[in-house]
């Protein structure tokens, strides 16, 4: 009997995510102790400048995988062609761009003591920059062939690209720092070269796949393709500012030691929220495919996200158990007591976030993304605002988490309220509330100390989430599954 090919794209999603992190988690004691906190902490801002970077996509690889899954439905290969040669020559002039930037950030860092970077790490800081900048550039390529893979839901091949990439750079940087005690210019070289390789094979398998496939250079993007990815790369960018800015308030008021142990942590319930995500990668096309052929997907969205918001929240109680004694052993005492309040109050914020993940899917795929603009840009403004003044009214780094959570928890309730009014026409406040107080009753029972509210907390919770998203929905499972 043939398994389920959405089981298989979920599972090959769930390993290309879930892999690299894991591993790169196992490692950070290694790094931190051969690397030293002060380039660890370089390394870790580079980090952020590259994800930062991100925000000139320009919603390049959300139209590619919108619009592949929506010419391959209606057969139209011309215009695959064509969606792929406006992603590549966008893309060139992006990889140009990044360039430059990379050298601009090189003279502010280097010669404007930007960050206020110590005398002693400043050009070595400034060296990353450059680097910094070519490495986003290839990065753009990655993005085009994996999201054309993941658009014809090829899954494999798309974790194949993203895993391979980031595994052979661990494991390249693992191998020669430990060998030849490598500083933090060389790993980044050692990116550069290896995201060369993938973008490479990326563009030949995509050859391959792409019958009578030639390139030439064409920016002339038909003008609703052009909306949709002007309005995907503003959500972007505004998630972006959002979830970089913590980073910067964390390096300029903290420095750079408090800044390696945040980003640690931050990075990794990233990467935690990317492996969420990928519970049901394939939503995206799917949604995409039956708004195509004008069939309702309302019944669709109800029960994927009952399974991704269920399979998420139980996922992170385990975690909130488990982590205390993991990272002691993964980490070493003293990290591990430096990070574990971050990590509790991560838990927190990611027990809202991912209230977040079916919707994303759901208003991009069915037309109804200029109204996700909005909301996204409501949510940045929001988090922007209580970051700034948590961090003003607290004087901490874990109050930046503070407004993270306050924010999020406001705009979750506000985003299944909008829902709500789309899909059965009632904002309907009661039942949107009761959507989110799972994640309101976990919350408290991560934060508070007394054990009687602890437990009430967490029965409660579990009783919620249960009639919520799991009792009465067996149909909606099963068409989830088969669809």
């Amino acid at each position: 009997m043939a398994r389920n090919k959405n089981i298989d794209n979920t599972l090959c999603n769930l390993a290309d995510i879930f892999l690299y992190p894991l591993l790169f988690f196992v490692s950070t004691s290694f790094f931190i102790r051969h690397l030293g906190q002060s380039q660890f902490g370089i390394w870790m801002l580079i980090n952020t400048i590259v994800v930062s970077l991100q925000l000139f996509n320009f919603g390049i690889g959300s139209t590619v995988l919108k619009n592949i899954a929506l010419y391959a439905a209606q057969k139209k290969h011309r215009e695959q062609i064509r969606v792929v040669n406006n992603a590549l020559s966008m893309t060139i002039l992006l990889f140009t761009f990044c360039c430059v930037i990379g050298f601009t950030g090189f003279c502010f860092v280097a010669y404007r003591n930007l960050f206020h970077i110590t005398t002693n790490l400043r050009l070595l800081c400034a060296k990353c920059f450059i680097l910094a900048g070519f490495i986003v550039g290839i990065k753009f390529f990655e993005q085009i062939f994996t999201n054309y893979f993941k658009a014809l839901e090829k899954y494999n091949i798309a974790a194949m690209l993203g895993s391979g990439n980031r595994l052979c750079t661990l494991t390249l940087n693992l191998f020669l720092l430990y060998f030849l005690s490598i500083n933090i210019i060389w790993i980044l070289v050692i990116m550069i070269i290896v995201n060369i390789f993938f973008a490479i094979l990326g563009f030949v398998l995509m050859y391959r796949n792409l019958r009578g496939y030639q390139f030439s250079f064409n920016l002339k993007i038909p003008k609703h393709e052009a909306s949709f990815a002007l309005i995907t790369w503003l959500q972007s960018l505004a998630i972006i500012i959002t979830f970089q800015s913590d980073r910067y308030l964390i390096v300029s008021y903290f420095g750079l030691i408090a800044l390696s142990y945040y980003a640690l942590i931050a990075t990794m319930f990233n990467h935690l929220h990317m492996c969420f995500n990928a519970i049901m990668p394939w939503l995206s096309p799917k949604f995409t495919k039956l708004y195509a052929q004008r069939k309702n997907s309302n019944e669709l969205y109800l029960a994927a996200r009952n399974v991704v918001t269920g399979i998420s929240v139980l996922l992170l109680i385990i975690l909130y158990l488990v982590y205390p004694y993991i990272f002691k052993i993964i980490l070493g005492a003293q990290t591990a007591h430096e990070v574990k309040n971050y990590t509790k109050y991560f838990i927190v914020f990611e027990l809202f976030f991912v209230l977040n993940i079916v919707p994303t899917y759901y208003f991009n795929a069915v037309g109804h993304e200029r109204i996700y603009l909005y909301y996204t840009i409501f949510f940045s403004a929001l988090t922007l605002c209580c970051m700034f003044i948590s961090i003003h009214v607290f004087h901490s780094t874990i109050s930046v988490l503070y407004g993270l959570i306050a924010a999020c928890a406001i705009s979750m309730y506000v985003l299944r309220m909008i829902l709500s009014k789309i899909l059965s026409g009632s904002y309907d406040p009661i039942s949107c509330a009761v959507q989110i107080f799972p994640s309101i009753l976990i919350g408290t029972f991560i934060v508070c100390e007394n054990g009687l509210v602890k437990g009430f907390c967490i029965i409660l919770a579990i009783a919620t989430l249960y009639f919520t998203n799991v009792h009465g929905h067996r149909e909606k499972f099963i068409m989830l599954v088969n669809s």
